[in-house]
């Protein structure tokens, strides 16, 4: 009996992070998404950061902070132990110029497919999260909706347009493309 994807995760933690000095100073509004790569043993392998509309910067405080973590392995359905991505995502709005910034949890999506409407009853917001096996070349070898967008045919077609297209593969720590497990949230958006 086939089990089912899981995605990397860390139980019971909760850590002080915040967007770094230098992903505020980019913009008044933002989100730094934090990826880290979870080896197969279940610790951290690597720490990476970007800011949405800036790309990747340097945030050695918060990657600090997460590469002392243990985590939970990802599996693949027959339960061998894979590489696997965790994501935290830190957004910041600031009221002027002089005030702090205050983060918290954001939701986005990592990808959006385009579509020339929305199904009867879809939402316009609609996102579907979905588990993907990604072998070492890019090729995505399954696809598993872990939150539906509320819509079958959503989902359906978020897991066959990454299965066509495939997805940048994970790292190890040597930086070598690993077979792994990541989470994807895909949203769709309307293309006239």
């Amino acid at each position: 009996m086939a089990m089912a994807v899981q995605q990397a995760s860390i139980d019971n933690v909760r850590l002080p992070l915040q967007p770094s000095p230098k992903a505020l100073a980019l913009s008044a509004n933002g989100v730094e998404t934090i990826r880290l790569t979870v080896a197969p043993d279940g610790t951290i392998a690597g720490c990476n950061a970007q800011v949405a509309n800036h790309g990747p910067i340097e945030d050695r405080d918060n990657c600090r902070k997460l590469l002392t973590l243990k985590a939970i392995p990802a599996s693949d359905q027959a339960g061998t132990s894979l590489h696997g991505m965790l994501e935290f995502r830190l957004s910041w709005k600031r009221t002027d110029a002089n005030a702090g910034a205050r983060a918290d949890a954001s939701s986005g999506a990592d990808l959006y497919l385009p579509l020339r409407q929305m199904p009867d009853g879809a939402r316009d917001d609609a996102t579907t999260n979905v588990n993907l096996v990604v072998a070492a070349d890019g090729k995505v070898e399954t696809c598993e909706p872990t939150s539906s967008s509320g819509n079958i045919a959503l989902d359906k077609a978020a897991c066959q347009a990454v299965m066509r297209s495939g997805t940048q593969p994970l790292n190890d720590a040597t930086g070598t493309p690993v077979r792994a497990v990541q989470t994807l949230a895909i949203g769709f958006s309307v293309q006239p």
